[in-house]
């Protein structure tokens, strides 16, 4: 079982061709799953739906692997990425080395060709051409949340900030003092590790950390109430009602409002998978918590 592994995809997204590569590689690779899709349209609107595609899938097929899809080179630029295998459906290995060395030029490991019958499946989505590349729509962009435990849904969020942000993303994260009164407040963790998290997401599928910043937020809408500077907010749509709070606050202190690049999830399991892990975490402790108490009286 290899610790990291890259699973080269084809430019015709879908999940019908996505899944059964999916489960191929989970049986090989044991911790984290890099996907890269050589020769993909540089398009924005192209990689927001890819972004949506395999992570929704990823969801829905193999929940237990930590999944990444590596961000397209106009936005890592020259940086280096980390795995141990590649595996392709594609027979020309010779072909599969040169993209995992555009990605890690050091590699020479092994290769693995998933020998699977995939269906002639057309893309699942249809891209207009918006004339708008990855990384050239927006110098400035924000976004925020609470990021415990970094799910399929946050890495949406987060990938669809990195493909807009020429110069500067800015990530919002939620201080301890305010999620004192959020349910299961207690297992969240630390803002340290939760911006620990971001960086290091960000940065395995490629994101440059000079274009990161990040911020501990003390209120519910932080730099960009008065920073000039940024153009675009991404949120859930369950956010926008605070973007829209954003937008008059911005508007009173005499600044141009935030374009709002709404996201739609299509999956709900990722939500799901974040409450068990919560639970799991509430019975760890409390199962720590009797063994301290045993120790204590013994």
């Amino acid at each position: 079982m290899y610790n990291c592994g890259l699973l080269l995809l084809s430019t015709a997204l879908h999940k019908q061709t996505i899944s059964p590569l999916l489960l191929h590689a989970a049986k090989v690779v044991g911790n984290k799953l890099l996907l890269s899709i050589p020769m993909a349209s540089n398009s924005f609107s192209y990689w927001k739906n890819a972004v949506f595609v395999c992570y929704n899938t990823a969801t829905e097929v193999c929940p237990s692997l930590d999944v990444n899809l590596v961000l397209p080179q106009q936005v890592r630029g020259n940086c280096s990425l980390d795995f141990d295998v590649v595996i392709t459906n594609n027979e020309n290995v010779d072909w599969a080395l040169e993209q995992a060395r555009s990605l890690h030029p050091a590699f020479d490991k092994k290769v693995i060709y998933a020998n699977l019958d995939l269906p002639n499946t057309p893309s699942v989505f249809h891209v207009k051409d918006d004339h708008t590349s990855v990384g050239e729509r927006y110098t400035d962009v924000c976004l925020g949340g609470t990021f415990d435990r970094l799910h399929n849904g946050h890495k949406i969020l987060l990938s669809v900030g990195a493909l807009l942000a020429r110069k500067r993303l800015l990530v919002g994260v939620t201080t301890d003092s305010m999620l004192k009164n959020k349910h299961l407040a207690p297992l969240i963790l630390s803002v340290g590790s939760r911006c620990a998290g971001v960086r290091s997401f960000l940065s395995t599928v490629g994101f440059p950390v000079s274009k990161l910043e990040l911020a501990e937020l003390q209120d519910a809408f932080g730099p960009p109430a008065y920073c000039p500077e940024y153009r675009c907010i991404v949120a859930s749509a369950e956010s926008v009602p605070n973007c829209n709070k954003l937008n008059e606050l911005r508007r009173s202190n005499g600044l141009d409002r935030l374009d709002i690049e709404k996201i739609d999830f299509v999956s709900d399991s990722w939500q799901v998978i974040y409450l068990f892990t919560l639970l799991l975490a509430r019975k760890l402790s409390f199962v720590l918590l009797l063994r301290s108490n045993s120790d204590l009286l013994s």
